[in-house]
């Protein structure tokens, strides 16, 4: 953590320029996951030892989980949280932790 600390301290750019290079990462694996679901992977099938065939495999879970992340509303996990008699539910939120305690 010290060099990126140390970079952190000099360049007043580099947390920018670090968060879209972990964007840019994520849209790479995200592409590489809708490829995966929706194209599939090809497996080779052999047979006594010997390569015969190729078959296509799809990835349900992983279609499953971009489905829930990308259309939450109709393909995510429903809960519904209630108070006493269906009304509202009340909700206190106490923080423990102060502001100091995220400063580089």
């Amino acid at each position: 953590m010290g060099k990126v600390k140390s970079e952190y301290d000099a360049d007043p750019g580099f947390f920018d320029q670090a968060m879209d290079r972990i964007e840019e990462f994520n849209d790479l694996i995200e592409a590489e996951a809708i490829r995966r679901a929706v194209d599939g992977v090809k497996v080779p099938v052999f047979y006594k030892g010997e390569h015969v065939a190729d078959r296509t495999e799809y990835s349900d879970s992983l279609l499953s989980k971009l489905l829930t992340g990308r259309r939450a509303a109709t393909y995510g996990n429903k809960h519904e949280i209630s108070g006493e008699g269906g009304g509202p539910l009340t909700v206190m939120v106490k923080s423990f932790v102060s502001e100091e305690d995220f400063t580089l």
